[in-house]
């Protein structure tokens, strides 16, 4: 008996890295490898978050230091050319690099015409089908496949699933906890990630509860006042906080102090995570929170 967390935990990897092989198939399959590209600019963060779990540094993307605060992972190189906004891209910029391919992401959609004169450019998306892990995992083989790099997808991802496994397998070694997992936005009130959000389906693959069952919008979060927070005292708060200052608000602010997973000291601040980011967002936050939940189980 004492072996079957073990067997099962490699039964359940195997069974991850199959789902992973069988999500490769059909794009594979559908056509003649691309051929590789490497000059590749992106002005969506999770198209530049795929391109670097690929293997590719991006030439250029927007608002590059504030993805190194708020994205993270994967780490941006110095090397990466700045573009400015993610809205308005600096078009001078992108006509000197003169990039063999722009990803765009759904928001930046409309900019599709005016960059189509500078470099070939495509809108990349989610669809909806089946979880937000297998659309980000979708996402990945599609982009993989425009740049010739399917390969390193299979490889990436082959990975990834044994990450959420391996994170999995330390949290169900754990108390099983009902979780709000939270973005704040100022010292009233906050993004709660529920239903359909990337941050819920890692919940799921980990094991773990969460506590927040209310409605969201199409990127699976509401925003709500810290006194809905309040109304479920048995969970507890997983958090990020990426605005400066706010931290030290926070510590002074009645609503806060007495919300009840903060006043047992039980609130669990996470470095920041895109939360309507690719893969490497599912697998970053599922690392993060494993072993933060593993350091407060064991102090």
């Amino acid at each position: 008996m004492n072996r079957a967390p073990g067997q099962v935990c490699q039964v359940r990897r195997r069974c991850l890295i199959g789902l992973a092989a069988l999500l490769l198939l059909p794009r594979a399959q559908a056509s003649a490898a691309q051929a590789p590209l490497s000059q590749v600019a992106a002005l969506d963060w999770g198209l530049v978050q795929t391109l670097l779990a690929l293997g590719l540094t991006p030439a250029a993307t927007a608002e590059n230091a504030l993805y190194r605060s708020s994205v993270r992972e994967p780490q941006l190189p110095a090397s990466v050319l700045e573009l400015g906004l993610r809205s308005e891209p600096n078009l001078e910029l992108l006509q000197e690099l003169q990039p063999e391919l722009i990803l765009l992401g759904s928001d930046q959609a409309v900019l599709q015409d005016r960059l189509a004169s500078i470099a070939a450019s495509e809108v990349f998306e989610t669809d909806d089908q089946g979880s937000p892990c297998e659309q980000v995992a979708r996402l990945t083989l599609a982009v993989a496949h425009r740049i010739g790099r399917s390969e390193a997808a299979q490889r990436y991802l082959a990975h990834a699933w044994a990450s959420l496994a391996e994170a999995r397998q330390r949290c169900l070694a754990l108390a099983p906890a009902a979780l709000q997992v939270i973005s704040v936005i100022d010292e009233r009130r906050a993004m709660v990630f529920g239903r359909n959000s990337l941050f819920d389906d890692v919940l799921q693959r980990l094991g773990q509860r969460n506590a927040w069952v209310g409605q969201t919008n199409g990127w699976g979060f509401a925003t709500i006042g810290f006194e809905q927070l309040a109304e479920q005292p048995e969970a507890r708060l997983v958090y990020f906080n990426a605005t400066p200052g706010l931290e030290q608000r926070l510590a002074d602010n009645p609503l806060w102090r007495n919300l009840p997973s903060v006043r047992r000291q039980q609130a669990i601040k996470l470095p920041e995570v895109l939360f309507y980011g690719a893969m490497p967002s599912a697998v970053s936050f599922a690392e993060l929170l494993s072993s933060h939940l593993m350091q407060a189980e064991h102090g």
